[in-house]
């Protein structure tokens, strides 16, 4: 089981080197298990952010200088006390894609037997944690979960300038919906099967 340490902690800890850069592209990535992430952008001048409630997957992560990793999921209050299902060790072993398919929502998957406790964050205490006052790029894979952190984002604090979230789990009307919201908030947005992309223009 993970370690239960409280959210609602982090935006009191000192901001030296854990603050963002206003001078330097950002990207904040949630979900990111331990593979296919966006940490490579930190080799081309970016610094980011990456979201992952899993610590054993986060801990394989490369560490780069500019890319903070939290161990959190985000959630409509800071707790840590959040039920996640996920794939067994011995499944994973097996076929690692499975160390993707984590989730909050999804408690009776086939293979997402064990359940862990982890921490939860809003987007409103990331923010001030890290003192993020712009992102460049957001990316959002948490496996069927990915509307509702979107539904969660405080666009009336900061916009991203690019969106990219999967879809492919989400129910019909959610598309729309989602689609709808974010033109409201000044994005053109494109769907397709895997995938929902919004450009702020």
């Amino acid at each position: 089981m993970l370690p239960r340490q409280s959210a609602s902690t982090g935006a009191s800890r000192i901001k030296d080197n854990t603050q963002i850069q206003n001078n330097m592209k950002t990207f904040l990535e949630i979900g990111t298990s331990y593979f296919d992430t966006l940490n490579y952008l930190a080799d081309r001048g970016w610094q980011g952010i990456q979201v992952e409630p899993i610590k054993k997957y986060q801990d394989k992560i490369e560490r780069k200088e500019n890319v903070h990793y939290e161990n959190s999921a985000i959630y409509y209050e800071n707790t840590d006390k959040l039920e996640m299902s996920i794939a067994p060790d011995e499944i994973v072993a097996k076929d690692p894609d499975f160390a993707g398919m984590s989730s909050i929502v999804r408690k009776n998957g086939k293979y997402l037997t064990e359940k862990v406790l982890v921490n939860g964050i809003t987007f409103e205490t990331l923010f001030e944690k890290y003192d993020v006052k712009a992102v460049d790029l957001l990316k959002v894979d948490v496996e069927g979960y990915d509307w509702h952190v979107l539904s969660l984002f405080p666009y009336h604090i900061l916009k991203p300038k690019y969106i990219q979230a999967e879809c492919k789990h989400w129910r019909g009307q959610d598309k729309p919906y989602m689609k709808a919201l974010l033109v409201g908030h000044g994005y053109h947005v494109t769907l397709d099967q895997e995938n929902l992309y919004a450009i702020l223009i």
